[in-house]
């Protein structure tokens, strides 16, 4: 019994309540509706009008020496002298001695082989003489002989006659073959002449060989600057010896500088790159690039260079092409030359092609999905999407989907729905003008 009472008892205020709560409702005033008016939406828009755009392409680089070079020794021996100019960070000229190596034993081998090229020259100039007189010599032998063929001649003659003895003919003959022997001989020396010049200008030839090394490695021991520049390191001091083709250092030309330029794929259909070298045509240079450093103590410091190859491999990670600017310091004027370093980073905006019959709008104004808040004649808001072909920080550029004079909302409606009414507090009449390049540098999207 006392079971039942705890089960049905809360049961039956629950009934009781609902009972109750069901008479109020039935029996109770009913409410008034209130109407509610629209909320009303103001928007500021631009008119769109067509014109000319030329785009400037985004990127950033380090700025490295276009010529890099290592110093190193062409000869062996003592560093003598090592130049001031010749340390880490300072600048020198081309034709500037930067450190010479004992030349005193490279002078006295030069001098040997020069007074052994002055005795081969005089043997050259005695065998000269030697032929000359030779020449002479087999002249005046000749004559003898003749005139001993005619005294031989007569001789045997008048032994015939019986008027000479036997020994005279003899002494004749013999004479006569002695003046014959001397000729021969004469003839045998001369012939030997040429094959004995040729072995002395064969050797002079070699003497005047070793003469010249010697010089060129006397020369050698000075080590002079190959370009204007400035040195990266050094590696070698006074006193030191040093072996042939040892570095000494480390240096870099100051006259050109490079900056490699990552760029996208479609970014790369909106610039000019017919005019640089292809198959040994064309001038080389392609479009304009204005450099810009940023965040180094270095601020409003600018460059201007020019792209001037494209590299052939595609970054397999990026995707994204490579392009070389190249930059000029001697065109740049004395007051940032000396501020070009090694390694500087820079950001670039590269001159591309001039598009017509775009409409230039605020970045803001392209949501996502590249759409943009129209509003038509009627004042109801259109989101319509449309063919973007460039953005930079501060514009996009559009060159489908919108037509001349269409309003496009300035202020951000990312909840109002399309057709919604729409009031227009104010319009401009026409796009902002368009950017220079340096203040189109894209640090977030190309």
């Amino acid at each position: 019994m006392q079971t039942a009472r705890r089960f049905f008892l809360p049961l039956l205020v629950i009934i009781i309540s609902a009972a109750v709560g069901i008479t109020l409702l039935k029996t109770g005033p009913e409410p008034k509706l209130k109407e509610s008016s629209p909320a009303k939406i103001t928007v500021t828009t631009i008119t769109a009008k067509p014109t000319s755009f030329t785009v400037w392409i985004s990127s950033q680089g380090l700025i490295a020496p276009y010529l890099r070079s290592a110093v190193t020794s062409e000869a062996a021996g003592r560093l003598v002298e090592v130049d001031p100019k010749f340390i880490q960070g300072a600048f020198f000229a081309k034709g500037d001695l930067l450190a010479r190596i004992d030349p005193e034993s490279y002078r006295l081998f030069a001098l040997n082989l020069e007074a052994s090229i002055n005795v081969v020259t005089a043997r050259l100039e005695e065998l000269e003489t030697s032929r000359v007189n030779k020449e002479k010599q087999l002249e005046i032998e000749n004559q003898l002989l003749n005139l001993a063929e005619r005294q031989f001649k007569r001789l045997s003659i008048l032994k015939k006659a019986g008027t000479v003895t036997e020994s005279a003919v003899e002494q004749g003959e013999r004479e006569l073959l002695s003046r014959r022997s001397a000729v021969l001989n004469l003839k045998n020396g001369l012939d030997l002449i040429p094959a004995q010049r040729h072995n002395l200008e064969a050797e002079l030839e070699l003497k005047q060989a070793q003469r010249d090394t010697a010089l060129l490695d006397l020369k050698r021991t000075e080590i002079i600057a190959p370009f204007t520049g400035r040195v990266v390191k050094k590696q070698a001091d006074l006193g030191q010896f040093v072996g042939k083709g040892q570095t000494l250092g480390e240096i870099y030309a100051t006259a050109e500088w490079e900056v490699r330029l990552p760029i996208s794929s479609q970014d790369l259909s909106l610039l000019d790159l017919s005019a640089l070298k292809k198959d040994n045509e064309g001038s080389g240079y392609g479009p304009k690039v204005k450099l810009t450093t940023s965040g180094q103590g270095a601020s409003n410091q600018q460059w201007s260079g020019d792209i001037v190859r494209m590299e052939s491999v595609v970054d397999s990670h990026t995707r994204q092409v490579i392009l070389v600017a190249r930059i000029n310091s001697s065109e740049q004027g004395a007051k940032y030359k000396q501020n070009i370093l090694d390694g500087l980073f820079v950001e670039a905006a590269i001159e591309g092609r001039t598009v017509d019959n775009v409409f230039v709008l605020p970045r803001h104004t392209a949501g996502p999905g590249d759409r943009v808040m129209l509003i038509d004649a009627e004042n109801h808001l259109e989101r319509r999407k449309v063919d973007i072909i460039f953005r930079n920080a501060e514009s996009v550029v559009i060159n489908g989907g919108l037509k001349a004079l269409e309003r496009i909302s300035l202020t951000p409606l990312p909840y109002t729905p399309d057709g919604a009414l729409i009031t227009v507090q104010q319009d401009k009449q026409k796009a902002p003008h368009p950017l220079k390049p340096q203040q189109q540098i894209d640090k977030g999207d190309n």
